[in-house]
C-alpha cells in the first residue's frame, strides 16, 4: 500500500475504531455514526471538516468487506491524463511546446482556438506540459546566463583595460578630478599599467582611450616577469 493511502486507512480506521473494535453494540453504530458526522477532524491532507454521514457508512462497509487494505484511497486509474479536455487537443498543446519552447500558455491556446475553436486553463496546461516533460527546462532552455573567459595564446596579445572614476585631488589651488586607468594582459594576467590622471591632462585615458574618440592607447614599455 502507498504511503498516502496507508495514511488515509490509519484516519478512517481511527475514527471508526469503537465499531471495528466492537466497543459499541451493534443497535448503537447508527447513532455513533451520526455523532462523528457532526465532529470536525483533521484529514490526511491537512483540511478540517465534518465526515459526511454517507461517507462514514461507506467506509465501514468497506472496512468490513476488505478489513484495513480496503479503507486506503484508491489511485485513479486516469491519473496524469486530461479528463475534461479531449487528448488530442492535450496532444496537440504538447507538440506545440515541444516545437518551440518558447511558447507561452497564451501563445499556445491562440492555436488551439484556431485549430479547434476552444482553449485549456493555464494550471491545466502546465500541469499536463510537466507531465508530458514539455516544459522549458525539460526541454534544455534554461535562463542562466553564459559566461565566458577572455583568454589568448600569448603575452601581449589582447589587454584588457577599464576605466574608471578616481578621487577628487588638490591641485594648487584647485580641487580637480581623476580618472583611474588598468589593463592586464589576458594571457600572463600581469597588471601592465594602473594609474591615475587629471581629467583634461596631455595623455590622460578620456582623451586618447575612449570609444569614439580616434585615438589609441600606447605601450610605453614590455613585460617584464
Amino acid at each position: 500500500m502507498h504511503l498516502q493511502a496507508e495514511k488515509c486507512a490509519i484516519f478512517w480506521c481511527e475514527l471508526l475504531r469503537p465499531i471495528i473494535f466492537e466497543e459499541i453494540e451493534e443497535e448503537g453504530v447508527h447513532q455513533f455514526l451520526q455523532q462523528t458526522a457532526q465532529t470536525q477532524v483533521v484529514f490526511p491532507n491537512g483540511r478540517m471538516a465534518k465526515p459526511s454521514l454517507s461517507t462514514l457508512k461507506r467506509k465501514l462497509k468497506e472496512y468490513r468487506r476488505g478489513g484495513f487494505n480496503a479503507l486506503g484511497r484508491k489511485p485513479r486509474k486516469d491519473k496524469g491524463q486530461p479528463r475534461k479536455v479531449p487528448a488530442e487537443i492535450m496532444a496537440k498543446a504538447v507538440e506545440l511546446k515541444k516545437e518551440q519552447p518558447y511558447r507561452s500558455h497564451r501563445t499556445i491556446n491562440r492555436f488551439l482556438q484556431e485549430m479547434y475553436g476552444t482553449t485549456v486553463c493555464r494550471s491545466t496546461l502546465y500541469d499536463h506540459l510537466r507531465n508530458a516533460g514539455a516544459t522549458r527546462l525539460k526541454l534544455g532552455i534554461t535562463g542562466q546566463k553564459v559566461r565566458k573567459r577572455w583568454t589568448a595564446d600569448y603575452t601581449h596579445a589582447l589587454w584588457v583595460g577599464d576605466f574608471s572614476d578616481g578621487p577628487f585631488v588638490m591641485e594648487g589651488q584647485e580641487v580637480l578630478p581623476t580618472y583611474l586607468t588598468a589593463f592586464i594582459d589576458s594571457h600572463s594576467r600581469y597588471v601592465v599599467v594602473a594609474r591615475y590622471y587629471l581629467r583634461g591632462e596631455p595623455g590622460c585615458p578620456d582623451r586618447c582611450s575612449h570609444p569614439g574618440s580616434g585615438g589609441s592607447w600606447r605601450t610605453t614599455g614590455h613585460l617584464r616577469r
